[in-house]
């Protein structure tokens, strides 16, 4: 990934009024295909977002809640064919002074996700359109009726993988049949130790 920001739109913290500010961005065609690039899709044909930022009473923390949609196509990860789909995620996430947030704390899956840093002093809600976009993307993209055992061993640039997908072993010699087979013969519920 590059440093270079594709879709940055800069709202400084300090011109965010007490009643909290709303905008709309959408991602011009220059900033979808670098988006695209860096998130290895085939096509971005729109992402746009509508957020509210609100500051906290009683401390520097700017909640940023809205809803980011998107207009995406994937590559199949089994026969490489486009799949294309609507994203709609909605976002909901806090931003704090870096020095609000302690490093090291440790966080459980119980607990909210702790505050995004406010960077100089700006929460950038471009690049929060594109971390939405990431999370909300199918991270194993699958065609309709693709099957693993149609790849074929050869990669896009004809190379040969060594590799032959085929269809699952369902034999007898099968080791997981075998450990099937033991399973099915214990009823459920049944106390074999007895």
């Amino acid at each position: 990934m590059s440093d270079m920001i594709e879709f940055s739109v800069p709202i400084e913290v300090d011109e965010i009024p007490t009643k909290g500010l709303r905008r709309k961005i959408s991602a011009d065609e220059e900033a979808r295909a670098a988006l695209a690039a860096r998130f290895d899709l085939l096509e971005l044909g729109a992402l746009d977002a509508a957020f509210e930022l609100k500051p906290l009473a009683g401390g520097p923390m700017i909640r940023v809640e809205g809803r980011v949609t998107a207009d995406v196509t994937q590559s199949c990860v089994v026969s490489g064919a486009p799949i294309r789909s609507n994203l709609d995620q909605v976002v909901s996430v806090f931003f704090a002074p870096p020095g609000m947030i302690e490093e090291n704390q440790e966080f459980t899956l119980a607990d909210a996700d702790p505050p995004e840093p406010i960077e100089a002093g700006v929460i950038d809600l471009g690049e929060l359109a594109a971390q939405q976009l990431i999370l909300a993307l199918d991270p194993y993209p699958r065609a309709e009726g693709a099957q693993l055992d149609a790849v074929i061993d050869t990669l896009p640039d004809g190379r040969k993988t060594g590799v032959q997908a085929g269809p699952v072993d369902k034999s007898a010699d099968n080791p997981f049949a075998k450990l099937a087979a033991l399973k099915d013969k214990s009823a459920p519920g049944e106390d074999e130790s007895r």
